[in-house]
This record gives structure tokens, sequence and C-alpha cells, in this order.
């Protein structure tokens, strides 16, 4: 894939920062509160939140970010769902979304939708399948059928089960790229999906051409570049992800999209202005 330089990432970027929030609109009619455009993952401030929770989500609402999204699986830095919603209402964000682990969706499923209709979460993504949950395709398949079932049981809550992919699901298995077989599997009136360009990237698949197949889907986004060396990070917008095409894709079909990229200890909120300027088609 071709490096972008930041000349042409925001060149392309530009064209979509007037056009982002009809397309996202129209892409959830069933959800009819606020339209974030733009949102953090709580996971790459975990320290900064750990010390001063409120405090730092205030600075990320005054680099103009509109929401987060938790990782439920962490505990959510020991805050009740009342007491998570009243910090996020006073910063003037939302929690559209949060991550959370396959088991959720086997123990204690209702409570977890209880827990985000308090809080005002749309979307409960699963973050990944572990190497010793899915062996083989029977056991993806099996998963699916966990997903249809559990995504029923979240639609009538007025809540979306969704997959958030990982570099591993794109490795065959029994001949079959078992991303694929998960896809083909589950249904799309109650199993969303969470597009993570960067560990497409990684599992050597090409995220625009799953935008294009399976575009409707795909209501959350996760930004974040790759190096050369295929890791996550280097600079945003000039790593291996086709950034500007990306968020293009994103924006005309998602929701919500978050910055997931790892920032420099001591300069987060430099690096968070940056990224927010670099997707808005600004100059940082």
């Amino acid at each position: 894939m071709p490096v972008l330089t930041r000349r042409t990432f925001c060149a392309a970027a530009a064209g979509l920062a007037v056009r982002g929030q009809a397309p996202a609109t129209a892409a959830r009619e069933d959800h009819p509160t606020r339209v974030p455009a733009l949102g953090v993952q709580a996971g790459i401030l975990r320290p900064l939140l750990s010390s001063d929770f409120e405090g730092t989500l205030a600075r990320v609402a005054a680099l103009g970010y509109d929401a987060v999204e938790l990782q439920w699986y962490s505990g959510n830095f020991g805050r009740s769902p009342r007491e998570l919603r009243r910090a996020v209402d006073a910063a003037g964000l939302v929690v559209p979304s949060a991550l959370i682990r396959a088991g959720a969706i086997l123990v204690g499923w209702e409570r977890h939708l209880s827990a985000a209709r308090e809080i005002g979460v749309e979307y409960l993504a699963v973050v990944n399948l572990s190497e010793d949950e899915v062996q083989s395709l029977d056991d993806w398949r099996e998963w699916a059928d966990r997903f249809n079932e559990a995504g029923a049981v979240a639609r009538r809550s007025g809540v979306w089960l969704a997959l958030h992919n990982e570099p591993a699901f794109m490795t065959p298995v029994e001949g079959r790229v078992p991303y694929d077989e998960f896809l083909a599997r589950t249904d799309p009136a109650g199993v969303a999906l969470s597009m993570d360009a960067a560990n497409m990237v990684r599992g050597g698949a090409d995220p625009l051409a799953y935008l294009r197949t399976h575009g409707p889907r795909y209501r959350l986004g996760h930004l974040k570049d790759v190096t050369a060396a295929n890791a996550v990070g280097g600079t945003f917008g000039e790593g291996r992800v086709p950034m500007a095409e990306v968020i293009a894709a994103l924006s005309k079909r998602t929701a919500h999209q978050f910055i997931e990229h790892p920032l420099r200890t001591g300069h987060e909120f430099d690096d968070l202005r940056r990224i927010r300027q670099l997707v808005k088609g600004g100059r940082p």
C-alpha cells in the first residue's frame, strides 16, 4: 500500500469534513441521539484517566472530540454506570460504545445491557476471540450462532452487539478466512461490526474491500496506523493504512469513529490535537 503524505492526507480528508455528519446520521436512523463525529478509545488514555478521570474527559472535550469509547472489561475505572454517565455528561461527551470480552454474551448479558442503557451506550463490541476460543471453523460457526442469539436480545433492549476485528481473524483456517465465515453466518439485523483498518492491514487484508462489500454492517471504526514493520504506531497518517480513504469510507457508513493510535507519554493531548486536525482536514 502506498504511504500517504501529509499533503495528500489533508487534501483527501478536507473533502469529507463537511459531509461527515450526514452519512453517519443515515447509518443509524434507529438511534435518534446526537451523532458524535469523532471520539477517543479510552485505552490510549488509561494512565491519565486512572489518575484524573473527570479532568481528562474535560480536556478531551476541549480538543473538540465528541465521545469516548470504554473498555468494559477493564472495570471502567472503578465507576458505576451512574457515575460514568454523570462524568461524561459533565464533560459534554457521550459514550456510544464499549469494548467487551466474548464471555460477556454468555454470562450476565442482560446485566451488561442494562448497564449499557444506563450509561447511554448503543454498541457493545466484542474486542477479540482468543486463540483457544477459535481453533477451528466449527468454533467460529458456533460463536456466530451465539452472536446471533445475543444480538437478537440486545436489539430488543435497544443496544447493538458488534464484533471488532483482530489481525488473526484474517489467517485462513481449514482453507477459509474465519472472519468471512463469521460474516456469512451472522444476521446483519442483530450483529454489527467494528472496523479496525489497521488490524485488517496487519492481517494481510484490504479494509477498503470489506467496507465496499459489507459497508452497512460497519457501525463503528477504529483509527490507528501501522509501521513498515507491521506494528501499530508510527506517525498517524504516514503509515501503511490508507488513512484518508479509510476515513472517507467510514464517514459514509459508520455512526462513530474512535482514535486508537498510540500516544506519546507526556504529549498525549498534543498528539490528539494533531490527529483530530488531520482527520478533519486541517493542518497541525
